[in-house]
């Protein structure tokens, strides 16, 4: 594919950072997606963000969080889930609430000390996806504290052959957080837009 990101960063804080992602891409050859990877939501990913997790002590972040259409949802990690996609029973992003958390919950995470967490807010895709979109992780069994062992992805279900000249984009806003941001926010009609979510999180962090 050829692909175009452009990259705007808001004035940080000292306790969060928000980007906003827009990109464009375009085949460059035809594609058929692998059928058995897109059953698991893992053929075409819309984003993935990379981290590590080698254990409870050892992590970079140890949970992600979403809201489906039953409510918030809360995955932790844990080593025996290793080489698993996670959640094993996946499910969609509720449509009112297309965000999803990749979360440092405790204030260890040896060898890189108490990482950030993120908040990633899907704003738009179009192009050859369609339908509701899923958050899946999976992170294999390495114990090399350099190995960005752990992914986590947001997935649309793609077209099944997808043509040479195909065109698409895709926009999204992430928020590095030294605290979590708070899972009210899921909630429909709640904080809604990236920049909502920005002023009110920078408001509390500076006190006002």
């Amino acid at each position: 594919m050829n692909l175009a990101w452009t990259l705007t960063l808001n004035e940080p804080s000292d306790q969060e950072t928000m980007l906003n992602v827009a990109g464009t891409f375009e085949f460059t050859e035809g594609v058929i997606p692998d059928p058995m990877q897109t059953a698991e939501a893992d053929s075409m990913r819309l984003l993935q963000i990379s981290t590590m997790f080698i254990d409870n002590l050892r992590h970079d972040v140890d949970a992600f969080r979403f809201r489906n259409s039953g409510g918030v949802v809360t995955v932790d990690y844990d080593s025996a889930l290793s080489n698993t996609l996670l959640p094993v029973t996946p499910s969609s992003l509720h449509p009112e609430t297309l965000r999803f958390d990749s979360l440092h919950t405790d204030d260890v995470g040896q060898p890189n000390g108490n990482t950030p967490s993120y908040r990633i807010t899907i704003n738009s895709t179009a192009g050859p996806m369609s339908g509701p979109i899923t958050v899946r992780a999976f992170f294999n069994s390495s114990q090399n504290l350099k190995d960005d062992n752990l992914g986590l992805w947001a997935f649309q279900q793609p077209s099944e052959r997808i043509e040479k000249g195909t065109i698409g984009s895709i926009n999204y806003t992430v928020i590095a957080s030294t605290c979590p941001l708070p899972a009210i926010d899921f909630d429909p009609g709640v904080l809604q837009t990236p920049e909502r979510l920005w002023e009110a999180s920078h408001n509390r962090s500076v006190g006002f």
